[in-house]
């Protein structure tokens, strides 16, 4: 459902279905609402109720006022939860989403099984706390100079990443299944030849046992320092610089650039498929 509030200390829970008409119907009621480029949609996190709602049809043409946004910009370092800005900017503690359906796990319940009336008292609350979070942080812009900032670039920009996020990329996952096992054969052919040129097997991922093989045991001529902890530097701008002393170095070079394009790509993007689209 969908939950409003117009004004303080109020706030109305909509359900998507009731006797008295169904989701197409209630989506239809609000498109106009939600069309009008004149009217200001305020929300806790924009982008979610904007892809929630384009993704059965009705784009939010409003003008956005992102209360996580807003207090991002005022404090880039803190948390954004909402009851956490309500407790700080309200001194009230909201009604909690694990008192609604339970902790995370099995004992967890649906959301379908929930009382309308607790549903009704855990929306309504979220709604007035958002309404009553942008009246303290309209000020609050103002103050630090960045009411233009909110205004004319973060807010709008809201959408466009929507819009980003929802069109994606194309993946073709079989091909990633397949490149993922390539892949991982070429790290660990790579990673026998850096044994065999070390002339032992040691781990090629710490860089407190690769120091000690380059720098002592092989004898790479090169003036480094050891770190504050007493490592030999092996990071890529320092090895960069002794790839002509010793083959073993490109080939770490190599290996390493593999595996990270196997562990931040290859193998994540899979899993952020989104089945339905």
């Amino acid at each position: 459902g969908c939950a409003f509030a117009t004004e303080a200390r109020a706030g109305w829970w909509v359900p998507v279905a009731s006797e008295a008409w169904d989701l197409p119907e209630l989506l239809a009621a609000l498109a106009p609402v939600f069309a009008d480029p004149e009217k200001e949609a305020i929300a806790h996190n924009f982008k979610d109720a904007y892809l929630a709602m384009r993704r059965h049809g009705v784009r939010i043409n409003n003008r956005a006022f992102d209360t996580l946004v807003a207090h991002y910009l005022l404090q880039p370092e803190a948390g954004h939860a909402l009851d956490q800005l309500a407790e700080v900017e309200l001194a009230h503690q909201p009604l909690a989403l694990s008192a609604v359906i339970g902790e995370k796990g099995k004992d967890q319940i649906p959301f379908a099984a929930v009382p309308a009336d607790q549903w009704t008292d855990y929306a309504c609350e979220t709604a007035d706390l958002t309404w009553q979070l942008a009246d303290r942080y309209r000020p609050q812009l103002e103050a630090v100079a960045a009411t233009e900032l909110a205004r004319d670039v973060e807010f709008p920009l809201i959408a466009v990443l929507a819009e980003v996020e929802r069109e994606g990329v194309h993946l073709d996952g079989q091909r990633l299944a397949e490149y993922s096992v390539e892949l991982a054969q070429r790290i660990a052919g790579l990673e026998l030849e850096i044994h065999r040129l070390a002339e032992r097997p040691f781990n090629v991922d710490s860089p407190k046992q690769l120091g000690p093989i380059l720098f002592e045991h092989l004898g790479i001529p090169a003036k480094v320092k050891r770190t504050a902890t007493g490592q030999y530097p092996t990071g890529e701008d320092v090895l960069i610089k002794l790839e002509q002393l010793h083959p073993i170095v490109p080939l770490i070079l190599e290996y390493r650039k593999l595996k990270k394009l196997l562990s931040t790509y290859v193998e994540p993007l899979p899993k952020l498929i989104d089945a339905a689209t």
